[in-house]
């Protein structure tokens, strides 16, 4: 007797009788009566009720780190767990079997008024509230505005109700106890009205998918997180192995690079050890560069290098000390300082990072007025002050190539990944070019060097919500090859009128998840902003976008995927065939993959982490080969100590270490290649 056929029978004939043919004899069920708990799956996509407002539970959900997808009824109360969104319609049968399954050990989630109330969920007297504290932490969201909440009271028929978020004894969500099953109550639907699930309880997407049990949804190890060493305490400076175990989740760390040439060398970052910390783990290491600055030295003995604002002071706005590097001679002296810098370390790559000039909102932080750039335009800015801001989007590009163009002359370029971060002009164009910056002509520069192009959206659009990326992605990912584009998101101090000081919890989960369509890889400022919690989530909120389904995935960029059993399947097929997996974990490419795991003894090593992008794999007893595509150096981390490692069928020196997380980190070279490693048998 299957559930989806008792469900049928009773939307047909609520609270009838029914008796069912069996082998040998009759067994009559009634509606009024118990019956033994259904077994109800738990390894399969937690469902949302297919309704109006499904889509954005599961897009939510999903960011939040757990597999969801939308179904009908009878697929949710096949499932242990699941969504009724608030504006689902429902019938009074449909009512009856959800009362049912919660009793017989169901877990709902649900604002449903209605619904709440058939399962015993009372309603104290409306009060007016202006915020919510967050779980697990001493924060309290901030709402636009207060918000009359009829708060969740216990009713007959539920054994307790326990209040999970609270305001001024005012239960927001509750857990009601109903027969074997439990209810996560929300008094208000933080979905409706067109809100996307953050603006009054940061947390609700993540305590959902905590409380569900649902099973883990995708990774994707594609953030960039920059990293200033200059926020750190001077404990953790000692020791560049904490740091590289807390940003394990990361693709690449932007390093600033501003942090030497002291006076007293022993002021300068240790940065060779802590890029030899981040390799262990395969994680890749770039110089960040914050043009027009250099670093302390260059400002202090070049004074005729310091750039001047609109009102002739020296151009030091916010953190930074900016150069004319319009100035030949200043652009001289600041490669002389990053050229070395550049070539000392063992880099991944190099990030020219916000090469503009500061805009004409304060007049005493208007740039560039240095010598050397009115002499440049030629003309008085203060009448021609339009052209002047057309020649400055020029200046930029021009440094910007210049730059560009020196770093490819390093000994070395050719293993080096190049970046420009650029400010968006395309949802806000008055400030882009308030700043000097032109995308399309600064995407052109950087196909000319070899660069990929990170975009960074205006402050002015920070208020338009998380999902703001949702229009920012189609405007500048064709401007380059695919997997060339991708967006910079600045978590930072904000204003007291946004819901918390800074973005955390589902807006940031849904900020991630819209900004990584990108290509599946994003930018983060920074290490120092990211609560360490918010940190650790960063892979799943970037696979926010990959479709779970019930037989595997469909996703545009190769992701991590897990068993929904645990580490017990080490064994994975993917399409039928069989896949270099890890207990439990495995890395697939971009498509719509069916998924086969199972227990059993591995059949060879795992292909655990890989910076570049995955094409294909196979495994064997004493093997794995796969074929990837990096444009700098890469690392790869497998499961078993490797041995010998070929590429495109050629024998290539093995660079290999163990990895402090687990398994071996394989240095690969850069480009397109199908890679073979052999390894020592498993113990």
């Amino acid at each position: 007797m299957t559930l989806t056929l008792l469900a049928l029978l009773r939307r047909v004939l609520p609270g009838a009788v029914v008796l069912i043919a069996l082998a040998g004899g009759f067994m009559l069920l009634s509606a009024r009566c118990r019956q033994s708990p259904p077994v109800l799956r738990n390894d399969l996509p937690l469902i949302v009720l297919d309704s109006p407002g499904a889509a954005n539970w599961v897009r939510l959900e999903r960011a939040a780190g757990i597999s969801a997808r939308t179904g009908t009824l009878d697929q949710l109360l096949a499932r242990d767990a699941g969504i009724v969104p608030g504006d689902a319609q429902l019938t009074s049968a449909d009512h009856t079997m959800i009362h049912r399954w919660v009793e017989q050990g169901g877990r709902l989630v649900t604002p449903h008024r209605d619904l709440l109330a058939g399962l015993g969920l009372n309603r104290a007297q409306p009060v007016s509230l202006a915020g919510a504290p967050i779980p697990g932490t001493t924060l309290t969201a901030r709402w636009s505005a207060p918000m009359a909440v009829a708060g969740l009271t216990r009713g007959k028929g539920l054994a307790s109700l326990t209040p999970l978020i609270e305001q001024q004894n005012v239960t927001l969500v509750g857990e009601a106890k109903l027969g074997d099953g439990f209810v996560f109550a929300l008094a208000f639907d933080p979905l409706g009205r067109g809100w996307a699930g953050y603006e009054f309880l940061p947390s609700v997407g993540r305590d959902v998918a905590a409380w569900t049990h649902a099973p883990p949804g995708p990774q994707r190890i594609g953030a960039e997180i920059y990293f200033d060493p200059g926020s750190l305490p001077d404990d953790l400076k000692k020791h560049p192995e904490l740091v590289a175990e807390r940003l394990s989740g990361v693709r690449a760390v932007q390093i600033a690079g501003w942090n030497f040439g002291f006076r007293d060398p022993a002021n300068d970052f240790d940065y060779a050890a802590l890029i030899s910390a981040l390799h262990a783990r395969g994680i890749l290491a770039y110089a960040w560069l914050e043009p027009p600055m250099v670093n302390l030295l260059m400002w202090e003995d070049h004074p005729e290098c310091r750039e001047k604002t609109a009102t002739g002071r020296d151009a030091k706005v916010d953190w930074r000390s900016l150069i004319a590097l319009e100035d030949p001679a200043c652009l001289d002296l600041a490669w002389a300082q990053w050229e070395p810098f550049l070539k000392r370390f063992d880099w991944d790559g190099v990030n020219l990072a916000e090469m503009y000039f500061e805009p004409d909102i304060k007049q005493d932080n208007y740039t560039p007025f240095h010598p050397s750039a009115l002499k440049l335009f030629g003309k008085d800015p203060a009448t021609h002050d339009e052209e002047f801001k057309d020649w400055r989007k020029d200046l930029v590009v021009t440094l910007n190539d210049q730059l560009l163009t020196r770093l490819n002359s390093l000994p070395r370029a050719r293993e080096l990944e190049f970046e420009l971060t650029v400010v968006d002009d395309r949802l806000d164009p008055v400030h882009g070019r308030s700043v000097g910056s032109d995308v399309a002509r600064l995407a052109e520069v950087a196909k000319r060097g070899g660069a990929s192009l990170q975009v960074e959206d205006p402050f002015t659009t920070w208020t338009e919500g998380p999902l703001r990326y949702d229009r920012l992605v189609p405007a500048v990912v064709p401007l380059l090859d695919p997997g060339e584009v991708f967006l910079d998101i600045n978590v930072v101090p904000r204003e007291d009128t946004a819901p918390t000081d800074t973005m955390t919890g589902a807006e940031l989960d849904l900020a991630v998840m819209s900004a990584g369509r990108a290509g599946g890889r994003l930018g983060i400022f920074s290490v120092a902003t990211l609560a360490p919690n918010d940190l650790a989530h960063l892979p799943s909120a970037i696979a926010g976008a990959v479709e779970t389904l019930d037989t595997g995935i469909r996703a545009e960029t190769a992701t991590t995927v897990f068993s929904p059993h645990g580490a017990a399947d080490t064994c994975l097929d993917v399409d039928g065939v069989p896949w270099p997996s890890g207990a439990g974990i495995a890395i697939v490419p971009k498509g719509e993959h069916r998924l086969a795991w199972a227990a059993g003894p591995a059949r060879g090593p795992a292909l655990l982490r890989i910076t570049g992008e995955l094409g294909s794999a196979s495994v064997e007893a004493g093997a794995l080969t796969f074929a990837y595509d990096s444009r700098g150096r890469g690392y790869a981390v497998v499961g078993r100590k490797p041995v010998a490692m070929t590429v495109d069928g050629s024998e290539a020196g093995l660079d290999a270490v163990a990895n402090p997380g687990g398994g071996f980190t394989v240095t690969l070279p850069p480009g397109t290649h199908t890679i073979r490693i052999a390894t020592e048998p498993s113990n």
